[in-house]
């Protein structure tokens, strides 16, 4: 069982997940966590610019140059549209008794714009897909299992 978290601020259900991202453009592995909103609207998992460019993480003079990054694809959104880099990633998941649940697949990783700064990053079905997932705001309720 792996237990999310609505955030008091905007009421979105989330989940912590750990991100091993290899092949990055000009970078070995780098990894850290995000709290994804879970979006059951969403067909793929996004990290966008809040997440990706912190410190320690993605630069983000890499996160600019589209010319560095091999595989990319739109994305339309209430946004408009972005330009989103796919990189191969492994999803860690922590589960309550302690133990690790690892996915592969890829991520899309936003190129920043003013319209997509304050956006959250987003577990969509690619990733969620794997997981049998209950929500109750009444007790403040996020699984996945």
């Amino acid at each position: 069982m792996i237990r999310g978290f609505f955030r008091e601020e905007d009421q979105l259900p989330r989940v912590a997940v750990g991100l091993e991202l290899e092949r990055l453009p000009g970078l070995a592995l780098v990894q850290f966590d995000v709290n994804f909103v879970v979006d059951t609207a969403s067909t793929d998992t996004c990290i966008h610019p809040r997440d990706a460019g912190l410190p320690d993480r993605i630069p983000i003079r890499t996160l600019m140059d589209a010319g560095l990054w091999r595989a990319q694809r739109q994305h339309a959104g209430i946004g408009g549209d972005a330009t989103y880099f796919m990189a191969a990633c492994t999803y860690v998941f922590h589960h309550e008794d302690g133990s690790e649940q690892r996915l592969q697949a890829t991520i899309d990783i936003a190129q920043p714009t003013l319209a997509n700064f304050g956006v959250p990053s987003v577990l969509g079905w690619d990733v969620l897909q794997h997981f049998a997932m209950r929500f109750d705001w009444s007790q403040r309720l996020v699984e996945l299992a």
